[in-house]
């Protein structure tokens, strides 16, 4: 008996003679033809996490259960599987890690539910039924992302400038319900990842109503882009654009000729010297801009080389950036503002290489079953798929997609572009949905596992990287309950001297140790980490943590201030910025006394941390003791 899944449906074949199938094996069948519409039902479940996320995996199970005994395998062959799991693995690394495992749930549901929709649609009967209605679908889920941007965006919350119709939009109080689905930024590069698929579908599909009813949808995205004020979904839909263009009609991209000419001569008559002043000034827009993603993009770097095997955790760049990776100007961040680096903080360089692993099996799908004359729909799917992954990746060079609800779409996306290469593939018998040999997966899992081996078997970089998850985690515990876990934070003290032994000289291990200690309550060896980190910040310390301000210096021909000045400025901001931690004070206190001379002011900051009830009060006391002054009563 040959049993087939299409469009969410199974056909069953019965075997000559008219046997029928085992009654598990029927009911399985009438599940499997609705595999789509549980994943639908699971979708909010998982979307919107809370008790009832576990149903909506029930749900998932249940549809990879009915698979399996419908068809008698979990999954076709995707030629995407090897890094694909290597991203659920790392995903559930990231997870483990995470300093804060009730904030990380819904990346961890988004990403189950990512995954269940990406085999859910990959595994349909790859039939030009299936296709076409694929291509409906496409079409009303861009209507659908253009309304919800409509009536679902907090247009209040722009960022370049406040245009009148935002004023005369109906407020119907999603935005408050929804809450991050509905971020302008978010739904801009939504936007960007479908609208390329619709024009894909206008330009190479097949049926007059289906093209004219994409064009007119992507048409009106468009204006919904630009309300959005999205500079990233701009980048990412050009990036597309461009895409769709050259696999349509190659030599569309001729205008990029004259384009490019202009932007030449435009390029020759710009004074740089100006713009590149105008562009590290936080006095306008674009310097805010500019200046905001250096100070994130530095802090991201620092985790990143602290944490490289494991990354810090689901969406955990708000929780470890202003707990223990403070930038010179950043407030709260939700992300690292780049995909890539975002993918490495949440997933370690491990889930990096997977991701640019996947990235390349997916190319080399995209591009062999393109060469394999596919039909006009199936050439629609593949290019739209591919371009919306490009969109994603342009406006991932300057924002990261990754912690929006959104996100799903990725893996909307891939699993259409392997159900399109499979139809390729079934129709021309070429094995064209699976180009990335199993030689080139077993090359690609080699490289990852020595890059693994050689970060692992360095003793410095995995005892660093457990030590401050492990320090995260305790410390983070201790800082919003006010009781610390003394074996936690032992453990994760004992791990970081390890470290330390193993590679002297980071800063960062410095400073927590000093926060260990604090509330271990060993405030003498707390000082001395504190004062040895000092010791290490010479030289121009905001090349470290503000490296515009170097550059705006030699722009301007300024003199560098000494490095006491500049701790000043970056430790004061810190202290201003989370006044209830102590080490914040003390780190100021120390600048004053050993950098500047200045010991009345260093008491009277100490004096203020106390006074401000920061904690743990007994570090401040001690610098207080070592000062020879008298914490007040």
């Amino acid at each position: 008996m040959e049993t087939e899944i299409t469009d969410s449906a199974a056909i069953i074949t019965d075997e000559p003679g008219g046997v029928k199938p085992r009654a598990e094996r029927a009911i399985a069948n009438r599940i499997a033809r609705r595999e789509l519409w549980l994943l639908v039902a699971a979708t909010p479940l998982l979307l919107f996490p809370g008790p009832w996320s576990w149903a909506g995996l029930g749900l998932i199970l249940l549809a990879w259960l009915t698979r399996w005994l419908a068809t008698g395998r979990l999954t076709v062959r995707t030629g995407l599987g090897p890094p694909v799991l290597l991203l659920g693995l790392m995903t559930v690394v990231g997870f483990a890690v995470a300093p804060d495992r009730v904030a990380s749930q819904e990346a961890l549901w988004r990403t189950v539910l990512g995954l269940a929709w990406f085999f859910g649609l990959a595994n349909l009967n790859p039939d030009a039924t299936t296709l076409r209605r694929l291509g409906w679908l496409w079409i009303a889920a861009g209507a659908g992302l253009a309304l919800l941007t409509v009536v679902g965006t907090d247009w209040q919350n722009t960022r370049l400038m406040h245009l009148a119709i935002y004023d005369v939009i109906p407020k119907f109080g999603l935005y408050d319900r929804l809450g991050a689905l509905g971020n302008a930024r978010g739904m801009g590069m939504a936007l960007a990842i479908v609208a390329p698929v619709l024009l894909a579908l206008a330009l190479m599909g097949r049926g007059k109503v289906q093209r004219i009813t994409a064009l007119l949808v992507a048409l009106l995205m468009v204006p919904m882009l630009v309300l959005t004020q999205s500079v990233q979904g701009a980048l990412g839909l050009a990036f597309a654009v461009a895409l769709v263009l050259l696999i349509w009609k190659w030599w569309t991209l001729l205008a990029v000729i004259p384009l490019a000419a202009i932007a030449i001569w435009a390029g020759s008559r710009i004074d740089w010297h100006t713009l590149a002043l105008t562009s590290l000034d936080i006095k306008n827009a674009a310097g805010i801009a500019v200046v905001l993603r250096l100070d994130i993009w530095s802090r991201a770097l620092a985790m990143i080389r602290d944490m490289p095997l494991t990354g810090i955790g689901l969406d955990s760049y708000q929780i470890v950036q202003t707990q223990f990776y403070p930038g010179y100007l950043l407030g709260p961040e939700f992300h690292a503002h780049n995909l890539f680096m975002q993918t490495a903080l949440d997933m370690g360089l491990v889930g990096l290489l997977g991701f640019l692993w996947l990235l390349a099996a997916l190319a080399a799908m995209v591009i062999k079953a393109l060469r394999h004359h596919p039909n006009p729909m199936e050439k629609a799917l593949l290019a739209g798929t591919a371009a919306g992954i490009a969109a994603m990746l342009g406006s991932g060079l300057i924002d990261s997609f990754w912690g929006f609800k959104l996100s799903l779409l990725f893996w909307l996306v891939l699993g259409t572009a392997v159900l399109a290469a499979r139809a390729v593939a079934q129709r021309t018998e070429t094995g064209a949905a699976f180009p990335f040999a199993r030689r080139w997966h077993m090359l690609a899992g080699v490289v990852v596992l020595i890059v693994v081996l050689g970060v692992a078997t360095n003793p410095g970089i995995w005892s660093t990287n457990l030590g401050l998850v492990n320090a995260h985690q305790a410390l983070l515990s201790a800082r919003t309950t006010g009781s610390p876990d003394t074996g936690r934070l032992q453990g994760a003290r004992d791990r970081l001297l390890a470290a330390n032994a193993d590679i002297p000289g980071n800063p960062q291990i410095y400073d927590e140790l000093a926060s260990l200690d604090a509330w271990l309550g060993d405030e003498e060896a707390a000082l001395a980490a504190l004062r040895q980190r000092l010791t290490m910040e010479g030289g121009d310390p905001m090349a470290r943590y503000a490296p515009w301000e170097p550059w705006r210096r030699q722009l301007l021909d300024a003199e560098t201030p000494k490095a006491a000045d500049d701790l000043l400025r970056i430790y004061s901001q810190w202290m201003v910025r989370y006044p209830d931690r102590a080490e914040g004070y003390v780190r100021v206190a120390l600048v004053w006394d050993r950098l500047a001379g200045n010991r009345t002011q260093a008491v009277a900051v100490l004096h203020d941390g106390l006074t401000k009830g920061a904690q743990p009060a007994a570090l401040l006391s001690t610098a207080l003791e070592q000062l020879g002054e008298k914490p007040a009563p």
